[in-house]
């Protein structure tokens, strides 16, 4: 959210107190800009995204497009799903001096390429975030970061899977066709023939389907375990969390089921505070793993 961006603060370059001599305008557009922004981030946080835009809009026409009002402003276009808007802010954010290294810039622009079905770009920039996430600062990130390459991922293999059923839609029709050629040649020939040459031909028609149909069952046989999906969020976890006894949830399915229960486990009376919750890194790895192998199980929608 916006709450993790490093805005205009003390010691920040583009602050009035910085140590340099600004000009009296200078100083009244920084002041300007820091306003500005400071009423995008209340009106984003109430929900008025269109006004925390506008209010975006005029802090960075007077502080030189710094990237961090840019990501603001992209993440006001994210809500409105504006999603050409959210890439060409990002974009500029990445291209100033200061934004090369932002996680939230790559990540908006992932996200914004991902919505336009851009997908090998998106996960270009999606994986340009990761790399940049390393830092505890960034854990909230690196789950969305996760869950939008798994998208990008999956959206691939569905394009590399029509274009392999199209091929084989074209070698099954050029082989029935060889099948009717050699049949339509022995019964020019031989007219006599002409009631085992249908049966051959059918026979081998059968043959051809059979085969196209096993391959089709081979490539979508795989199956979701049922061992990495939580029970509470019915999706594939992407931070499994163990508690004490035992019990793997997704992260957040668990915290909100935690707050909203009065931090009872689920099916039991026991209490059951957020510290108590391990991460289940064995598990975890395994689903990397399973969801790398089978990009196409993965269903951020659930």
């Amino acid at each position: 959210g916006l709450h993790d961006d490093a805005g205009m603060k003390q010691g920040h370059p583009h602050t009035v107190n910085d140590g340099h001599e600004y000009s009296s305008r200078e100083r009244n557009d920084i002041m300007g800009a820091s306003r500005f922004r400071e009423e995008g981030r209340i009106l984003f946080r109430e929900g008025e995204w269109e006004k925390a835009a506008e209010s975006f809009t005029k802090a960075i026409e007077a502080s030189c497009k710094l990237p961090v009002l840019l990501t603001n402003r992209a993440l006001c276009n994210q809500k409105l799903e504006r999603w050409e808007l959210v890439e060409k802010d990002a974009r500029e954010a990445i291209e100033h001096p200061e934004g090369s290294t932002s996680v939230k810039a790559h990540y908006l622009l992932g996200k914004a390429l991902l919505e336009q079905k851009k997908f090998g770009q998106a996960m270009e920039s999606l994986l340009k975030a990761m790399s940049l996430s390393s830092s505890p600062d960034f854990k909230s990130y690196r789950l969305s970061i996760d869950a939008a390459l798994y998208f990008a991922k999956k959206k691939i293999a569905e394009e590399k899977r029509s274009l392999a059923v199209q091929e084989d839609e074209k070698v099954t029709a050029s082989w029935l066709g060889l099948v009717e050629r050699c049949y339509n040649s022995r019964t020019e020939e031989d007219e006599t023939a002409k009631g085992s040459a249908q049966e051959l031909s059918k026979e081998r028609k059968d043959a051809i389907h059979a085969l196209m149909r096993s391959l089709r069952s081979r490539q979508e046989g795989r199956k979701v375990p049922g061992s990495i999906v939580c029970s509470l969020s019915k999706k594939i976890m992407l931070d499994p969390v163990a508690t004490p006894s035992g019990v793997t949830y997704e992260r957040g399915a668990i915290e909100r089921y935690l707050q909203e229960n009065e931090y009872r486990e689920p099916g039991g009376s026991r209490t059951l505070c957020m510290e108590q919750l391990i991460p289940n890194v064995a598990l975890k790895a395994f689903i990397d793993e399973f969801l790398a192998e089978n990009p196409l199980l993965y269903d951020m929608g659930g």
